[in-house]
């Protein structure tokens, strides 16, 4: 849901200019389409690579972001080599490129580090959304100009209040955490993952208590090896007030 509520930003800021158009790359690109209104193309596989550089070479600007791209996650780089393959693609194509409002953080692997400081190397315009994310890169050894800007997710706004079903019910807080225990994202140290969970537990009840409010858990993942109602549950089984808690079992859509 982050990401679809950064690509709703980034699109809702080029619709200023009715003649630039804007080709998505995505693992689902029908479903990018459907929600977007936007012609997409699949990210990855061979079957569309041919079109991948037929879309890239006849485009004017190659933009990789937004969001936390840029981060090593689980024994190797792959991480960085999968994100960074289109913008090293488009640069061998001689396309302007440009990073926007990316994320860096947790480079833990020599080889990372050179990944980036290869493929980022004459990139046309680098602007990140954190100031620790500009520093990781500086600390690297990029030297184009960074940029800091912000998350683009906090260019959406008219929110669309007419499915607010009843205004008079009472409030709610919505809590998102993510579960990444299968794809090697956790706290490393099992100790402080209990803790963390535990923590998060006692925050909920006092929410509760001092508040009189409900919580709901609501999942930005559901795939079978990425599913957030997992870590929910672990945090609801921990808390006094569990009848005062509701986990959603889909993703809302980003409108």
């Amino acid at each position: 849901m982050g990401d679809e509520a950064i690509l709703k930003a980034i699109l809702q800021e080029f619709s200023k200019f009715p003649d630039i158009e804007v080709i998505v790359f995505s693992s689902n690109p029908k479903q990018v389409s459907i929600t977007h209104g936007v012609r997409s193309v699949h990210s990855q596989g061979r079957r569309s690579l041919l079109r991948r550089i037929g879309e890239i070479k006849s485009s004017y600007l190659f933009i990789l972001g937004g969001g936390g791209l840029l981060m090593d996650n689980g024994s190797n780089s792959s991480n960085i080599k999968r994100w960074l393959r289109l913008l090293r693609l488009a640069k061998r194509l001689n396309v302007k490129t440009s990073l926007y409002s990316v994320g860096v953080e947790n480079i833990r692997y020599d080889e990372s580090r050179k990944l980036i400081r290869d493929a980022l190397y004459k990139v046309d315009l680098i602007t990140v959304r954190d100031r620790n994310s500009k520093d990781i890169l500086m600390d690297i050894g990029i030297t184009n100009k960074v940029k800091l800007l912000t998350d683009p997710a906090v260019l959406l706004g008219n929110i669309n209040t007419s499915k607010i079903k009843d205004i008079s019910m009472p409030p709610k807080v919505i809590i998102c955490v993510r579960h990444w225990f299968d794809k090697g994202f956790y706290i490393e140290k099992p100790e402080i993952n209990e803790n963390f969970i535990r923590t998060l537990s006692v925050a909920a009840d006092f929410i509760v208590e001092h508040y009189k409010v409900k919580i709901d858990f609501i999942p930005f993942r559901t795939t079978s090896y990425d599913d957030d109602r997992i870590v929910a549950k672990q945090v609801i089984s921990y808390m006094k007030h569990k009848d005062r808690t509701h986990i959603h079992s889909h993703v809302p859509e980003v409108d």
